[in-house]
């Protein structure tokens, strides 16, 4: 077990969570994982415990390292490297939930690309360690899409509660796809519409035009 060669990027600013878990990992291998969970007070238990920190500090920058030099254990070191993070990422975290919250779907967006913008949005979230719970996010999907999309989806809201982002976005795509020949239908009639006018107004013109003419010639004759 112990040749085995694990590395592990150093503690940064902005990794604990990816950190956290390698290091979770790697005390796992040396059997040390315990060690984090309560106080060390028996030989065994120090020793363990002793072990895990000498692997902590190994994989910290030396910012934590000095900070570490302070702990009495692994179990100290631990509580206070997560803490420390979860205080100094949580404006981070709250700055990220409320542009995710914030986001709504454009008329110029797809199904897809409006819920990969939210996905990345969570999966920040989840690298700081604070992911949304999956229906809150897909709860605000289906409230941030556009209204006629929104009207032809309350199947999906309906059972909101049992759906996957993967299952939502099969909805949300087979309810697109129910609305493309609708829309299609109306910017079809907009262009029939705009092409009538635009031929009535030339119309007009040109009789304006000949009658202004035929007026012209009359006052001349009479002359």
């Amino acid at each position: 077990m112990d040749s085995l060669k694990v590395t592990v990027p150093h503690l940064a600013h902005d990794n604990y969570p990816t950190w956290s878990d390698r290091i979770l990992s790697l005390l796992t291998l040396r059997e040390c994982k315990s060690a984090l969970t309560a106080t060390a007070c028996l030989p065994d238990e120090i020793a363990k415990s002793d072990k895990a920190l000498a692997i902590i500090r190994l994989h910290v920058s030396d910012r934590w390292l000095r900070r570490l030099s302070s702990c009495r254990d692994a179990h100290d070191a631990w509580i206070m490297l997560r803490e420390e993070h979860t205080t100094a990422l949580a404006p981070l975290a709250s700055s990220i939930h409320t542009k995710l919250f914030d986001t709504t779907m454009s008329s110029s967006q797809t199904v897809d690309q409006f819920v990969d913008t939210v996905e990345v949005l969570q999966s920040d979230l989840e690298r700081l360690g604070m992911p949304l719970p999956t229906g809150t996010v897909i709860a605000h999907i289906l409230r941030g899409l556009t209204p006629g999309l929104a009207r032809a989806s309350t199947h999906l809201a309906v059972s909101a509660s049992t759906l996957t982002m993967s299952s939502l976005r099969i909805g949300l795509r087979a309810v697109a796809a129910m609305q493309a020949p609708e829309q299609e239908r109306r910017v079809a009639m907009t262009a029939q519409r705009d092409y009538r006018d635009r031929t009535k107004s030339k119309a007009i013109g040109a009789s304006e035009r000949y009658l202004a003419d035929l007026s012209s010639i009359n006052d001349t004759k009479y002359l």
